[in-house]
């Protein structure tokens, strides 16, 4: 396929073989004096994501007589920004790269009074809604705007998250009435119940989580985590959960089902599908979720692994398989594509006790585009992904960020805890730049022990009036 780019001032259009069509759009006018010469024009690739190109004279030395020719060269709005720009044009740069179509905040300010209006908590669905915004603003402004959303979301107003980044930046702080201050009698029958997620048998993320439950254990408290299918589907893993979860309640008078990633799936689609079926005594039992990075609803980077094609994506499957044990289908992983809210009846949402909350810890991305930076793991499969997912909102790497919050109209009462980073939160920072773990040199040995520290300040943090029925917080 060839095309023929006609130049009209700093309008083009695409003509050629092909049916295809490429927007090209001048930079806006803000940028110009600090450019010079320079000629950028933007192509829009997708709602979030945008090409820059720029006008350069490029030596032409394979021809019979060589020259100079004119051509049109894709730049990284990431590492070629302008210098000594403001504050707010650097925003505005990143914005636009990201999907901004200028540099107004016009439309922002819409969103921002969307955000405070009141119901927004009951009417919104956020995963939906931030989809639209990164239409309208791009993938910049969209996560700032985040920031604001999901603190409309948490019913606790900012308390317990505020608990959290004390007890982070104090390691001797034991609020008086968190559940580490109970008598080792009393912590001997809480549980503490630990779903693992996706290839939990390898991996740091797992011995993380492994090195919890045994601090916890060491703690006094009755903590396990599920001998769930290291590569089983999301579906197939609840049944287990909920079938192991109903034998250890017995031993326990109140219990917390703690999952990440993966794990917040499987606890998801047991609370929606089993935990209904389980008698008022057995159900009053459970006084609380925590879910860290939890696929709460659907996880796309599961989506695109499991179903985009091309002979790269073949090849990554093939890769995937041989290093997960899994199946031909990536079944398991591509489980966490389905999102158990859709379509769901909320009629038949387990009845439970006013006591009840859910903690989601939700990861924003810290990048200067709306993309979690260069330096995290998941960064270039992260981008590609979205570029090939284009309808989607600011995302961890691995989830979207709305998509590790619960929807609306559940009933539930939500508590939210806000971070920087990526899908894994023991790299990043909570939103008032305290670290969520001590990881030292940062060496898998002492991420790994970070563990022991997260569930401890944790600990240190919940209310121990979750477990007694007493708690007047929101």
């Amino acid at each position: 396929m060839f095309s023929i780019l006609l130049l009209s001032g700093f309008s083009y259009c695409a003509v050629g073989i092909s049916a295809s069509v490429f927007a090209y759009e001048a930079l806006p006018q803000e940028f110009s004096k600090f450019l010079g010469s320079k000629k950028i024009v933007i192509e829009r690739v997708a709602p979030h994501y945008s090409k820059f190109l720029e006008e350069r004279r490029v030596y032409q030395s394979l021809q019979k007589s060589p020259s100079f020719q004119t051509r049109w060269v894709e730049i990284d709005p990431r590492s070629e920004v302008p210098k000594n720009l403001s504050p707010e044009l650097r925003e505005c740069w990143f914005a636009v790269s990201s999907g901004a179509k200028s540099c107004s905040l016009s439309e922002v300010r819409k969103i921002e009074s969307q955000i405070m209006t009141e119901g927004f908590r009951e009417k919104t669905d956020l995963l939906l809604e931030s989809r639209k915004w990164v239409k309208k603003v791009g993938l910049r402004r969209t996560r700032d705007l985040m920031v604001r959303a999901l603190g409309k979301l948490d019913d606790d107003k900012g308390f317990f998250e505020k608990r959290i980044h004390q007890v982070r930046k104090n390691s001797q702080l034991i609020f008086e009435d968190s559940i580490m201050n109970v008598n080792p009698k009393e912590r001997a029958k809480i549980g503490l119940f630990f779903a693992l997620g996706y290839t939990h048998h390898v991996g740091i993320p797992s011995k993380i989580v492994r090195q919890m439950v045994s601090r916890a254990k060491e703690l006094g408290f009755y903590a396990k985590h599920f001998d769930t299918a290291p590569v089983g589907t999301t579906q197939s893993n609840a049944v287990i959960l909920a079938r192991e979860l109903r034998q250890d309640i017995q031993k326990v008078d109140s219990f917390f089902l703690i999952g990440a990633s993966k794990g917040g799936h499987e606890i998801t689609h047991f609370y929606l599908n089993s935990l209904s079926q389980w008698s008022e005594e057995e159900r009053s039992k459970l006084h609380g979720v925590l879910s860290m990075s939890g696929v709460l609803r659907s996880a796309y980077m599961g989506d695109w692994v499991a179903t985009a094609p091309g002979v790269a994506m073949s090849l990554l499957r093939s890769i995937s398989r041989i290093q997960t044990h899994e199946n031909k289908n990536l079944d398991g992983l591509g489980s966490t594509r389905i999102d158990a809210y859709e379509g769901y009846e909320f009629q038949k949402l387990p009845k439970m006790h006013n006591n009840f909350v859910w903690v989601n810890f939700s990861m924003l991305p810290s990048g200067e585009d709306g993309h979690i930076p260069d330096s995290a793991v998941l960064s270039k499969y992260s981008r590609y992904a979205m570029n090939f997912l284009k309808d989607r909102g600011p995302s961890d790497g691995l989830v979207e960020t709305a998509g590790t919050v619960l929807p609306p109209k559940t009933g539930i009462r939500q508590w939210v805890v806000r971070g920087w980073g990526s899908h894994l939160p023991t790299y990043g920072q909570f939103i008032d730049g305290t670290s969520v773990a001590d990881i030292g040199s940062g060496s898998d040995e002492e991420v790994v022990a970070s563990g022991s520290r997260t569930i401890e300040a944790l600990l240190r943090a919940i209310l121990s009036g979750l477990r007694r029925g007493d708690t007047k917080a929101a």
